[in-house]
């Protein structure tokens, strides 16, 4: 790629001590690029030159939600796996599958701990005597009475473990869909996605523009060499 090179000199006609010494010293000003509306706030990088090298740009730049710490490509949501595969982290990729493992195990143990409470609820509410059978109503009055102590007990114990089963089981898959696949926060999140749509968008012709403003001295006179590189 060619590259431009505009040099403006500002000088004075002040006469230079004769005991200033030449500086080497370099200024560098890098001007910032300006916002646009075709962007997110969250991925504030040059836009390519109009055409299709910025339409791919478009497509392939991620973007970050940095309320949810989520991230997405182009308008399709990205999972945290994919997204640590593109910014070239292999280490954030294996922690965030450590992440979907515990998630996965979490909500399966959940839906076990529900399904084996309300079963073994049932099982045991099932089990107590029935007060309407022969068995309870024929005898003495404290024959029924022991049938319908131990239904009771047994409807009370099958309803507690019913409830524990849902209780507990129901913590556990929220705490998995609670556990965030994301394993960096926001702000690193926004700094790997800026990273690699900085690359991406030199990749598809947006040129880098930088002033640097230079101290000039001579016989005679004394100022700055501006230099503009696109």
């Amino acid at each position: 790629m060619r590259r431009w090179v505009l040099v403006v000199v500002l000088g004075c006609a002040a006469p230079a001590l004769a005991q200033s010494q030449p500086t080497t010293e370099e200024i560098l000003i890098d001007p910032q690029q300006p916002k646009t509306i075709e962007r997110e706030p969250t991925t504030n990088v040059p836009l390519p030159p109009p055409g299709p090298g910025r339409d791919a740009f478009v497509a392939e730049s991620i973007s970050v939600d940095l309320m949810r710490n989520e991230v997405a490509l182009g308008k399709k949501p990205l999972p945290a796996r994919e997204f640590y595969q593109r910014v070239n982290r292999p280490d954030l990729v294996a922690w965030s599958e450590d992440r979907t493992r515990q998630r996965i195990w979490l909500m399966s143990g959940g839906g076990l701990a529900m399904v084996a409470g309300v079963v073994t609820g049932a099982v045991v509410m099932t089990s107590g005597p029935n007060t309407s059978s022969p068995e309870c109503l024929t005898g003495p009055p404290a024959v029924y009475n022991d049938c319908l102590n131990r239904a009771e007990k047994a409807q009370m114990t099958g309803a507690v473990l019913i409830g524990a089963g849902i209780a507990v089981g129901g913590a556990l898959i929220v705490w998995g869909m609670s556990t965030p696949e994301m394993v960096t926060e926001p702000a690193q999140t926004l700094a790997l996605a800026t990273e690699y749509n900085r690359a991406l968008t030199k990749k598809h012709g947006t040129t880098e523009v930088k002033l640097r403003v230079l101290p000039a001295f001579g016989p005679g006179y004394g100022g700055l060499v501006a230099r503009l590189t696109f």
